[in-house]
C-alpha cells in the first residue's frame, strides 16, 4: 500500500496512494510543494495534486490543475511531499519522560509512541523483540487512529539475560538455553502472526553464555 505524507507545519497528513478516483469524495487541491514521489528520484517543485478523499488523483505543477467546483485550495509553499518513511528497527513502548524499562510499557504508551511517529511523517515502524508480553499485537490489530502502523517481532530470545544490550531491558528477550526452547518459542511467535523472529547470541563480552 503506497501512503504520501504531506509535512503540513509540523505535523503530518497521511494519504492513501491509489489510482482511482472516489465519487462524491471532498477535493482538496494542494500547491506550492516540493514533491518527492519515491519512485523517479526527482523532486517535482512547484507542484500541485488532488486529493480525492484518500486518494490521489492528478498530480502536476501549479497552475496546470484548475479548482474543481466546492474544492478547497491549499497552500503548500516552502513545504515539502514526501513518502512515509519506514523504519525498520525501533523499540516502542519503553519511553516514558526520563524513565525507560518494562515498568512503563502500557498501551496507551505504546499508541502515543506511534502517534508520534506519525506526526513526524513515519507511516510504518517494526518493533525488534523487546514488546513486553502480547500488547503489541492486539494494538497491531486494532490500528488506532492517526497512528504508525506497527510491525513487531514480539518478545525476542537470547541466552537467560543476554538481550538486549542494556540490562535494564535485558529481560524483556525470552531466555533459551536448548534448541528445543527455540524450537517452542519460534511456534509460540508463529501462532501470534509475528512479522519476524529476533534472536540475540551474544555473549555480552562474556557475561553471558553465547547461544550454541
Amino acid at each position: 500500500m503506497a501512503m504520501v505524507c504531506l509535512l503540513v507545519g509540523a505535523g503530518a497528513l497521511l494519504v492513501e496512494s491509489r489510482n482511482s478516483a472516489q465519487p462524491g469524495a471532498p477535493l482538496v487541491l494542494y500547491e506550492g510543494a516540493t514533491l518527492i514521489d519515491g519512485e523517479t528520484g526527482r523532486a517535482l517543485g512547484d507542484s500541485a495534486f488532488m486529493v480525492e478523499g484518500q486518494r490521489i488523483g492528478r498530480v502536476g505543477r501549479k497552475g496546470e490543475i484548475a479548482l474543481p467546483a466546492g474544492a478547497t485550495r491549499v497552500d503548500l509553499a516552502g513545504k515539502t511531499v514526501m513518502p512515509a518513511l519506514v523504519s525498520t528497527h525501533v523499540h516502542v513502548g519503553l519511553l516514558d519522560g526520563h524513565d525507560f524499562g518494562p515498568q512503563v510499557y502500557t498501551r496507551e504508551k505504546l499508541v502515543e509512541h506511534l502517534r508520534r511517529y506519525a506526526y513526524y511523517g513515519v507511516g510504518v515502524v517494526f518493533s525488534m523483540g523487546t514488546d513486553v508480553g502480547p500488547l503489541s499485537f492486539q494494538v497491531r490489530a486494532a490500528q488506532p487512529a492517526g497512528a504508525a502502523r506497527l510491525l513487531t517481532a514480539g518478545r525476542g530470545m537470547a541466552a537467560p539475560d543476554g538481550a538486549p544490550g542494556i540490562r535494564v531491558i535485558a529481560n524483556t528477550s525470552f531466555p533459551i538455553t536448548t534448541a528445543d526452547e527455540g524450537r517452542r518459542r519460534v511456534r509460540e511467535l508463529a501462532r501470534d502472526g509475528a512479522d519476524a523472529v529476533k534472536i540475540w547470541v551474544d555473549d555480552r563480552g562474556g557475561r553471558v553464555k553465547k547461544l550454541t
